[in-house]
């Protein structure tokens, strides 16, 4: 399975913790790309209007966990 975006993902996650912000990761299981979003503090978020969308993470996340997250989502699919 390739998944689009974990560099990305991980360079932004360190940038904004780094930069005081606070990070989400998430994951769209249809077009299996992976991305981080900012906010200012843990008490915000999105609010998920996509049923393919989910959150994997929060705060910074390495390649390896991103990706052990992911296989964990498609293995409770089975």
């Amino acid at each position: 399975m390739k998944i689009k975006g974990i560099k990305k993902a991980v360079t932004e996650s360190i940038k904004n913790i780094n930069s005081g912000l606070f990070s989400r990761t998430y994951f769209d299981t249809e077009t299996l790309e992976v991305w981080t979003t900012e906010f200012v503090n843990a008490n915000s978020w999105i609010e998920l209007t996509d049923s393919t969308v989910v959150c994997i993470g929060t705060g910074i996340m390495t390649m390896q966990d991103i990706k052990e997250t992911i296989e964990n989502i498609f293995n409770k699919e089975k």
